[in-house]
């Protein structure tokens, strides 16, 4: 039998990590673990919402056409509230147990749906970090990035060689064909580029698009630098879907770049 070669991208971020996959012959799987102890808190839109909202339907199809998982791992507490050692000593426990979480959770994909197998080549991609808006939350992603990283080539599953980190920008401009791109353009490009046949989470993006994000319009005008006036008009995309569609576009750029 031959080996078999599947690519995975990977759109890590400290609530809402998400994970494409694929093979040539099989086709598409997503995963998603979704923290559940900053829902109350998030500024963004997410699925949660709509669980008592009029699109409460959302949830349910969410979960028949992806994998996910939904943890209540992150520490609520503030530092200021607990003491910064006792933060820090919570938040590296949990790196550990998240990241072994993540890897357990890939392995039993890639055996039970791509029958994966001692030889088999597995190809990830994950995002580069995005300095621009560097902060505190920034360090506390890298860390835990990091142990994600360690702890998936030491289990064997991805070599160094076959290890890849992408520059938003670049994945941006090479399929929203503008290297600034907002999340609603990456979702109109998924859109724009999937047979809703090829996967029930792409037909979920077809036939529910306008669920798909939050219009919220601003009743302050705001201008560019050449006192030109901007759009007041925002598309915020719910989460988790925007997480999906960026590892499944981390997972598409590194096929291109190295695969097929």
């Amino acid at each position: 039998m031959e080996n078999r070669t599947v690519y995975i991208g990977v759109d890590f971020s400290m609530n809402s990590p998400a994970f494409a996959i694929y093979s040539p012959g099989i086709g598409y799987e997503y995963l998603n673990v979704f923290n559940t102890c900053k829902i109350s808190k998030a500024k963004n839109f997410n699925v949660i919402d709509y669980m008592v909202g009029p699109n409460g339907q959302m949830l349910k199809h969410l979960h028949s056409a992806i994998i996910m998982e939904f943890r209540r791992d992150m520490p609520i507490e503030e530092p200021k509230e607990i003491g910064i050692e006792n933060y820090w000593k919570i938040f590296m426990g949990r790196n550990e147990k998240m990241a072994n979480f993540y890897v357990d959770r890939l392995k039993s994909i890639l055996r039970d749906k791509y029958n994966y197998k001692d030889g088999d080549k597995v190809i990830m991609g994950i995002e580069n970090y995005q300095y621009a808006s560097f902060g505190d939350s920034t360090i506390q992603l890298i860390e835990m990035t990091s142990v994600f990283k360690s702890k998936i080539m030491s289990s064997g599953i991805v070599k160094l060689n076959d290890f890849y980190v992408w520059p938003s920008p670049l994945i941006k401009m090479h399929y929203a064909k503008n290297g600034n791109a907002v999340k609603y353009d990456m979702l109109y490009a998924f859109k724009s580029m999937h047979n809703p046949k090829s996967h029930e989470f792409h037909k979920l993006v077809h036939t529910n698009f306008e669920d798909m994000y939050k219009k919220t319009i601003s009743k302050k005008l705001k201008y560019d630098k050449k006192g030109k006036p901007l759009t007041n008009i925002k598309y915020e995309v719910i989460s988790p879907i925007d997480d999906i569609i960026d590892a499944h576009f981390l997972l598409e750029y590194t096929r291109f770049r190295v695969g097929m």
